[in-house]
This record gives C-alpha cells, structure tokens and sequence, in this order.
C-alpha cells in the first residue's frame, strides 16, 4: 500500500545514526510523527570506505521507503556517522549518493554522530561530551556551526575515556614494580583484579592484547570491572578523579567558543559508559572546568532519551529551511555552579 505520494514523499525526513558496530534509521513527517524505525549493522567510512557506506545506505533507504509504501525522493537525509569528523571526507560521500542514488533523497547532510546527539537534545545548540570507550567533545552552536576538542583516537587523545583510565591503571602496576614512578597508594588490589580479568598468571601476559594482537575494547572494558571496586581502592579513586578533571578540561576549552548565553548556563549532554561512574569524576570535572580562567558560571547537565538518529533528521530538514515539531527529550542530570 502506498502512503506517501511524490508530493507527500518530499515532507519526509530520515535520520541515521551510524556508530561503529550497530546503526539505526529513522523517518519522521514535518509533523514530527514517526513513520518507521530500523536497526542496521554499523557504518563508518573511515573503516568501510566510501563506496560500501553510500551503498548500505542507499539500500537501506529504499528497503525502508518500500516497506512503508513511499514513493519518489525524501526531503532530505542527515546522517550521523562514527569518524564523519573530516567535512573534506564528508563532502565526498554526500557528492557520492548524490551521483549515484540521488532517487533516495532531494538533499542529504553529514555530521559526527557526536553532533546528532546533540541536535536531538538541544533545540538552540549545545555541548556534549562523549566519554565511553574513546572520547571527544563538540559544540553544535545556533547557526549550526561545529566546534571541538578531542576525539583523535587513543594514541594521542581519548583522555578520560574508558581506554584511558585502564591505560593508566595498567601503567601503574609497570611502573611501580620497575621503580620508575612509585604509585600514590597500594597497587595490590589494582593487581588482582587486572590478573584476573585479563586472565593471566603474570603482568606481561598483557602486551599481547596491548601490542601483538591489539584489542582496544577489551583494555577498555576492564574499567567498568574496577569501578565496583572503587570504594575499596584509593588507586582506582585517584585515576577516575583524574579521568574526570581530564573531561573537564575540555569543557573549557572547548568554552572559547561559547556565547555570553551559553557562558551563564550550558546545556552539556553526556553520552557513554563512563559517565556512569560520575561520583568517581565529579570532583575532578568540576577542577578541570575551573582550570586556566574558567569563564562559565553554570553548566546544567543532562542525558538523552532520545534516538539520536531524530537529530539527524532535524539537521537535514533545516538544510531544507525546514524545522520538524519534534518533542526534544532529555532529563536533567545535576547541575553544577561554578
């Protein structure tokens, strides 16, 4: 059955959310009604290439578009991709579905998935920071320009992420035991725990995961493991503080581009596992926001109930001078004073 016309297929909107593993698309009416909701593996051209992304995409579209019985090109779709931080890169792969699947949509758009997040939650812009296995930070302004610190991969960024603060726990124990940098307290227990999670009998057993056969979700995942044993462990304190001061710092940097609205209270949207753990960060995220001449009073925190793919489709609409009555979920997380 046909629902959408030429015409009537032209007042549609898709949004994709791409992340590295798993991805989800999204058609929303200028209206704001949902008109259907899809799950997908991941896309990321940076892993993918350009040709296999665009043409996943493209497939998906029309699977979709059949599914529901529309018919012609959409308005428009944005798309939210993990490692879509090059707008060179981006540009390329817009010109690419333009040229070879323009039949999907009349316009198309291409952001970070980090931005997304924060067009679902912000109607007037904001920040976010993403702070799970990696992590970055971007301020998506009014005027739809694009700011930010961070997100350049582990070996010369990722501070605060969960990579990070095993990394650092990890370094710790060698450290310690080579009598190069003696740990602030005990490291018995950080021990323990990193033996048996890792499975191993001694401490480098672990240069394989780190170096032959890098697994950089598995070092990762062994933060989540010793944030239960916080309580217990003034190492594993130590390192979250640090961890959080390290988030901090890139609200303030990232603060340079702030308006004086956005300096008496900014809207900051948190995304990733780490976040979970934000009694272990709190203390030092506040420090690392007050460093070096802060200049922001307040900052309200908040979480997002929201597909971020409706992001997407709000930043493709507007390419189109369209705004969808969409209802912007969040929830307040806390809200701190500085």
């Amino acid at each position: 059955m046909i629902i959408a016309d030429f015409m009537e297929a032209s007042r549609i909107f898709a949004g994709i959310e791409g992340g590295a593993t798993q991805s989800r698309l999204l058609f929303v009416d200028e209206s704001g009604k949902r008109i259907g909701e899809w799950n997908h593996s991941g896309l990321n051209y940076c892993l993918d290439g350009f040709d296999m992304v665009a043409d996943r995409i493209a497939k998906w579209i029309q699977m979709a578009k059949k599914e529901v019985g529309i018919v012609g090109p959409l308005g428009a779709v944005g798309m939210g991709l993990s490692g879509a931080e090059d707008e060179e890169n981006n540009q390329r792969l817009i010109s690419f579905l333009k040229e070879q699947h323009g039949d999907i949509a009349v316009e198309f758009s291409l952001s970070s998935d980090a931005i997304i997040a924060v067009a679902t939650a912000f109607q007037n812009g904001g920040v976010v920071i993403v702070a799970g296995t990696g992590s970055t930070c971007r301020l998506l302004k009014a005027d739809s320009s694009v700011h930010g610190v961070g997100g350049w991969g582990h070996q010369i960024s990722d501070a605060g992420s969960a990579f990070w603060i095993a990394r650092r726990l990890i370094q710790c124990i060698f450290d310690e035991e080579d009598g190069l940098h003696p740990s602030p307290y005990s490291i018995s227990k950080i021990k323990r725990l990193f033996l048996e999670f890792f499975g191993l009998c001694d401490k480098t057993g672990i240069l394989e995961t780190l170096y032959t056969n890098f697994d950089k979700s598995k070092i990762a995942s062994f933060t989540a493991h010793v944030a239960k044993e916080a309580n217990d462990d003034p190492l594993i304190r130590h390192v979250f503080r640090d961890a959080g001061e390290q988030l901090g710092s890139y609200v303030r940097a990232i603060s340079r581009n702030f308006d004086e609205e956005m300096l008496d209270n900014a809207p900051l949207l948190l995304i990733g596992s780490v976040w979970q753990s934000w009694e272990l960060l709190k203390d030092g995220f506040a420090c690392g926001i007050k460093s070096n001449g802060n200049r922001i009073k307040q900052i309200t925190l908040y979480t997002l109930l929201e597909t971020p793919a409706l992001g997407a489709a709000i930043l493709a609409a507007k390419k189109l001078g369209k705004t969808l009555a969409c209802e912007q979920r969040t929830a307040v997380f806390e809200v701190l004073n500085l």
